[in-house]
């Protein structure tokens, strides 16, 4: 499709990724973005016979939730992930607007979160043009021990890209 695209994606997803694993306080973090040739109705049994979650055995999937407003709701996602060593350290900035007494966390602050805007903006860019359709997977799990995982599904006709972000304790 786009490969140069493609593959500034995956750079960006693994400079972040070998960031927030270097300073994550023992937590391991890796973020991808796979394609694969499969319609939608089959691509989350077939990703995950191979992914991250392979070895967790305890995971009940539940299925795809459609995201309506992908943009918007991938922000929030990214912005939890991408920022949650602060979390980790007790670090929190924040942000007070001018015409409001409520702070925001500063990685929710639409207008100054560049690492957050800075994926959706490749994102947007390699998906130029196409008619594409995003989910979020949905997952139970009886019992999570030091792992997390979020799984973002773009579907454009037969091929599905999947957006995956893991953390390991």
């Amino acid at each position: 499709m786009k490969p140069e695209q493609f593959n500034k994606i995956n750079g960006y997803l693994e400079g972040l990724s070998n960031l927030i694993t270097f300073f994550g306080v023992c937590y391991g973090h890796e973020y991808r973005f796979v394609e694969i040739e499969q319609p939608i109705e089959r691509a989350v049994g077939h990703y995950n016979t191979n992914s991250n979650l392979t070895n967790h055995k305890d995971i009940k999937y539940i299925g795809l939730r459609e995201l309506e407003y992908w943009k918007d709701e991938l922000f929030n996602i990214t912005a939890n992930w991408f920022f949650s060593l602060f979390r980790l350290q007790n670090i929190g900035v924040s942000v007070r607007y001018p015409d409001s007494d409520e702070e925001v966390p500063a990685e929710l602050d639409r207008e100054s979160n560049n690492v957050c805007n800075g994926l959706i903006r490749l994102l947007e860019e390699f998906f130029e043009g196409l008619n594409v359709k995003s989910y979020i997977l949905v997952t139970e799990a009886e019992w999570k021990d030091e792992f997390d995982w979020e799984q973002i599904y773009f579907s454009i006709d037969n091929k599905v890209y999947i957006l995956d972000l893991y953390q390991w304790g």
